[in-house]
């Protein structure tokens, strides 16, 4: 293949027939639909992401977590920094910036999501559509369990939550408070049931190498990947 897009093959120095991105391409855009292969590297990676909270009885999950520690989300490990040991799992973790965007969770019992930090109602945290109540609660990296105060009759939805703010609030901060418990009046916490982490490319929520490489090359223009 390299010798047909390229003039010259081993002893080159030819002209290039084809640019690589034009080959890149989608068979409907016109190139081969081989893609992007840094894309389809970061895609496969990423399934490591996805595998290390699932299988934390595992050896290899083990040595992770005594090389890099766990991180403060219940879930994933820290992300590699420079001081970090030296190995693949420091390139991997690496990923995770893209990967936890790409993720939502299902609530069971409400143990293992976190309240203000992770998208676990509607499609954005709750830091983010309510920063200034976030920024006085002292749940920080708490569960949702953590913070229900009363969760009603099995089956029930929560009846009062404790968002352990520092200070009371100011009267112009009520409005939004107000408007967190609408958002809220209809959770209900599942103590048969553990908490799901869902992968947001794909409709039924499970990771695949495809849907990663998927969504990474049709945004890669947007977010600057390459």
């Amino acid at each position: 293949m390299r010798d047909f897009f390229w003039e010259g093959g081993d002893l080159g120095g030819g002209n290039h027939l084809a640019a690589w991105e034009e080959v890149c391409r989608s068979r409907k855009e016109g190139g081969l639909g081989i893609g992007g292969l840094e894309l389809k590297n970061k895609g496969m990676l990423m399934k490591w992401l996805w595998r290390f909270p699932l299988e934390e009885n595992s050896l290899w999950h083990k040595v992770i977590v005594s090389r890099y520690e766990k991180a403060n989300n219940f879930w994933d490990s820290k992300v590699g920094v420079r001081m970090s040991p030296k190995g693949s799992w420091r390139d991997i973790s690496n990923l995770y910036s893209d990967y936890l965007e790409l993720v939502c969770f299902k609530v069971g019992k409400g143990d293992r999501i976190r309240f203000w930090e992770d998208v676990w109602i509607g499609d954005t945290s709750l830091k983010s559509d309510f920063p200034d109540l976030a920024v006085i609660s002292k749940a920080k990296n708490a569960s949702i369990w953590e913070l229900v105060v009363d969760e009603g009759l099995p089956g029930d939805f929560v009846r009062s939550w404790n968002f352990k703010f520092r200070r009371n609030l100011l009267d112009r901060g009520v409005p939004t408070l107000i408007s967190l418990v609408q958002r809220l009046e209809h959770i209900k916490l599942l103590n048969v049931d553990v908490d799901i982490r869902l992968w947001k490319p794909d409709p039924g929520g499970i990771f695949s190498c495809k849907s990663a490489f998927g969504w990474l090359n049709s945004n890669s223009n947007q977010s600057g990947l390459s």
